[in-house]
């Protein structure tokens, strides 16, 4: 992503029960940067145009909620979901937050685009990776991610990193084996 109208179309992906979220970004605007999205419903996660808030909203119709953060030149941002649906932050290999005061967010979460939302409300800063797991990683693993060390892709859906990207035919390949490229 150049941080200016980059994104990329991937076949939908729906996160129906206990998942794992993975974005590594470098922000350098201000203003709605949205990480992955969906184009016809209201899923989006990213940063909201508040200076040092994410915005997230991962269940169709469901209740949305901003959060501080303290961003750095390259921020980690990992999300999960348990299987009692409820949602943890972990935000550059910090400790996990419980997100939306501890009410279960039940539902899919549909992902079908990367870099902008629904609304074409594109990524303005730079994103070099992305992962999506069907199972919630504990929290040893969210912090390897962060480490950038993988021991178990067990679940693995997406893997979108800057080794998948190629300059010539400018395409991406999904690295997870799953086929969303």
């Amino acid at each position: 992503f150049d941080g200016t109208d980059d994104s990329i179309s991937i076949p939908q992906i729906s996160l129906t029960n206990s998942y794992t979220i993975f974005a590594r970004v470098n922000r350098t605007s201000t203003s709605y940067d949205f990480i992955f999205g969906h184009t016809t419903n209201n899923t989006k996660i990213g940063y909201d145009n508040i200076a040092n808030s994410l915005f997230l909203r991962v269940v169709n119709g469901g209740s949305s909620i901003t959060y501080g953060v303290t961003s750095s030149t390259w921020d980690t941002i990992v999300l999960t979901r348990d299987s009692s649906d409820k949602i943890d932050l972990y935000f550059n290999g910090g400790s996990a937050v419980r997100l939306f005061s501890d009410v279960a967010q039940s539902g899919a979460l549909y992902i079908d685009i990367l870099g902008v939302d629904g609304g074409g409300n594109y990524l303005a800063s730079k994103a070099n990776e992305a992962r999506i797991y069907t199972r919630t990683l504990s929290a040893t693993e969210v912090y390897e991610l962060y480490q950038s060390r993988y021991s178990n892709d067990t679940g693995l859906v997406l893997n979108l990193n800057p080794s998948s990207y190629n300059a010539t035919s400018g395409v991406w390949e999904d690295l997870s084996g799953q086929n969303n490229d």
